[in-house]
């Protein structure tokens, strides 16, 4: 499977039978296609070796129940990465973590000695073998924890801060919210700080997000019934987010969401048709956008599941409508549909949208197509910043 192929028919989906080993998942051949963030494979490479050094004697971090929101864990064990790295600790998943989101996974899933929650939907954060394997546990002097509410405070300091707090993890968290590692790899590009740090973001959303293959082969055969004809080139990827909470993302009306698509096609006519892939965990999106395609003679995809107006999003269609491992495996159904997209409209201070835009910059060598941020300059935009955190 070379990359001609891979990028022949703009489809991710190749990439979910790449990931299947801890130390080169996502350095498959695919990713010599495609246009990524500058320095992707060599940073990746980075992480692989670094994650890979255990012994007896490794010291590890881990984050201690970290939330539920699938899009906030990869984010918080993002600055949990960067944190090992410039530690030089092994980040790895506690034994608990994201325990949830298998709740109601068929038991040939998530088998007994694979673990549940992130355990069992995500390659390890670390390398193979056994002293690795040991990393998750709470007995080890080496292994320190680190508390949720510790890492929801990072978010917004940029620092850790929690009682005792061993020093290498302290003094070696970069205040940038990057690691200093990072600076070796963008030696050549010219990058603002801000733009360093959405390009690490980018990189440790990826490490985190490999999938184990019977996740991935979960994930492919739901791709398959909730896009049964696929999604095909040069179609705009609108991701609609009302949000869990409002201190998120604010919701925007539908209405902003069509008019940044539609001038997206208008402005690149000769690779964008008149085509969008919505995904969206709101009814009302999806009637609004229906609507609209039948007016404006646009092609609409969008996945026929049911779907709630109420408040919570996701975390409300798992209590409504189906159970939460359900939900997670749509949700990166979804995920891989959007990723099929040549442009994208979303708001970045959305936690998924963002992984749509940091996964389309890397595994799915899109990170040279349009991206439109409709809270950007607005209010909206999380603390101001233009990349959405």
């Amino acid at each position: 499977m070379d990359a001609s192929h891979c990028f022949r028919n703009r489809s991710w989906l190749p990439l979910l039978d790449s990931w299947d080993n801890a130390r080169s998942g996502i350095l498959a051949s695919c990713l010599t296609g495609g246009t990524m963030t500058p320095q992707t494979r060599e940073m990746q490479r980075y992480i692989a070796e670094h994650q890979g050094r255990c012994s007896p004697a490794t010291r590890a971090a881990l984050v201690d129940n970290p939330f539920a929101g699938i899009g906030s864990n990869i984010h918080t064990l993002g600055y949990l990465l960067g944190v090992a790295l410039d530690s030089g600790r092994v980040a790895a998943f506690q034994a608990d973590s994201g325990a949830v989101w298998t709740r109601g996974a068929p038991p040939e899933l998530c088998p007994p000695g694979a673990g549940a929650g992130f355990r069992c939907i995500f390659l390890p954060l670390h390398g193979p073998g056994a002293a690795c394997g040991k990393l998750a546990g709470r007995d080890r002097g080496n292994t320190t924890a680190v508390p949720a509410d510790v890492m929801s405070r990072t978010l917004h300091t940029a620092r850790l801060d929690f009682s005792p707090t061993p020093p290498d993890l302290r003094d070696g968290f970069h205040p940038g919210n990057a690691p200093g590692v990072v600076g070796r790899f963008l030696a050549g590009p010219r990058l603002d700080p801000v733009a360093r740090t959405y390009w690490w973001r980018a990189q440790s959303a990826t490490w985190i997000s490999r999938l184990r293959p019977a996740v991935a082969a979960a994930v492919r055969r739901r791709f398959h019934e909730l896009y049964p004809g696929g999604v095909p080139g040069g179609c705009v990827s609108v991701h609609a987010r009302i949000g869990d909470k409002h201190v998120e993302v604010g919701p925007s009306p539908f209405v902003d969401y069509w008019r940044a698509a539609t001038t997206l096609v208008k402005e690149h006519p000769l690779w964008l048709g008149r085509c969008v892939v919505l995904t969206t965990e709101t009814s009302g999106y999806v009637d609004a956008a229906r609507e609209a395609a039948a007016r404006d003679g646009y092609r609409l995809i969008v996945a026929d599941v049911a779907r709630t107006e109420a408040e919570g999003g996701p975390h409300a269609n798992t209590r409504l409508l189906r159970s939460p491992w359900e939900e997670m495996r749509d949700s990166l159904a979804h995920l891989v549909a959007a990723l099929h997209g040549d442009a994208f409209v979303g708001t970045r201070s959305s936690n998924w949208c963002r992984l749509i835009d940091e996964l389309r910059s890397t595994v799915a060598g899109k990170a040279a197509a349009p991206f439109v941020d409709l809270h950007v300059g607005t209010r909206r935009s999380r603390n101001g910043n233009e990349y959405g955190w």
